[in-house]
């Protein structure tokens, strides 16, 4: 099974601008001056969106793209994770590696045994 996420990531970026534009699956959000666990205050922001496919999370981005005022992005990351039973394979086909560049998003793959196997 596969499982797509697009991460927004920016020294600057409110995520807040988001709000109410963007209707996907937003996983988590920290905003610039938030504390971290360790009490440090942060200075960048980030938000994560769960998405169904790499198409997708073209949509998406295009939207961000869209807005006035998108904050400060710095990175996206399509981030693929593959939960498998016997084997790690992915394929992508000429047309998603064109969409992942035309996001100027960062792929990263993550692979995992299906928890249920023994």
């Amino acid at each position: 099974m596969m499982h797509f996420f697009v991460r927004l990531f920016g020294s600057e970026f409110e995520p807040k601008v988001l709000d109410g534009f963007v209707t996907e699956e937003l996983l988590s959000i920290v905003s610039p001056g938030m504390k971290a666990r360790n009490g440090k205050q942060l200075d960048y922001g980030v938000c994560v969106f769960r998405v169904e496919s790499i198409s997708h999370a073209a949509r998406l981005i295009r939207k961000i793209n869209k807005l006035p005022s998108r904050g400060e992005i710095e990175s996206i990351v399509l981030e693929l994770n593959y939960e498998y039973e016997a084997q790690c394979n992915i394929e992508f086909d000429p047309g998603e590696i064109a969409l992942i560049h035309s996001m100027g998003a960062s792929l990263a793959i993550s692979c995992y045994r299906d928890s249920l196997e023994a």
